[in-house]
């Protein structure tokens, strides 16, 4: 069994996803069930068991963390997931301990797809992203990673 205390630590300093009214949060609701519904299309979750709000940028991202139940043992029962106005994507507990790393992971492997995209290279080695591959969708994302990177720098 793997041991989770950080991250059970920091979850006592997040917002659980329930508690987030749909009526006061419209767009916030919005992201949580977008978030829900990827994670559910994952073949290695189970089920989904709990989320937390880790961070919310306005119309642009939020950054949640989910307690799953995991297809097999050798998967976390924890998992990041990023969504808002750019491709979904999950990050894993190992890779990312709070939101600033899951954003710098979110940006490397999102830039990584955009620079191969944008290169005429394959795509098979990158993340999968849930966007069209063409140079349009590849000069947008990599638009909206520069103002990641600077939310980094300013913010986390």
């Amino acid at each position: 069994m793997k041991d989770y205390k950080d991250v059970e630590e920091l979850i006592s300093t997040l917002e659980n996803i329930e508690d987030i009214s749909s009526e006061n949060e419209v767009e916030l609701s919005g992201l949580i069930l977008k978030a829900k519904d990827y994670l559910a299309r994952q073949k290695w979750c189970n089920e989904i068991l709990s989320g937390w709000l880790s961070m919310y940028w306005d119309g642009v991202l939020a950054v949640f963390l989910f307690k799953i139940n995991p297809l097999s043992s050798d998967i976390d029962d924890y998992v990041w997931i990023a969504v808002g106005d750019l491709p979904t994507a999950y990050i894993d507990v190992e890779s990312a301990k709070n939101t600033k790393d899951v954003l710098e992971c979110y940006v490397f492997i999102m830039s990584d797809w955009a620079e191969n995209l944008l290169a005429g290279n394959s795509l098979e080695e990158s993340y999968p992203v849930e966007a069209p591959p063409t140079k349009k969708y590849g000069e947008m994302l990599k638009g909206r990673l520069d103002i990641i990177k600077d939310f980094i720098k300013e913010e986390l």
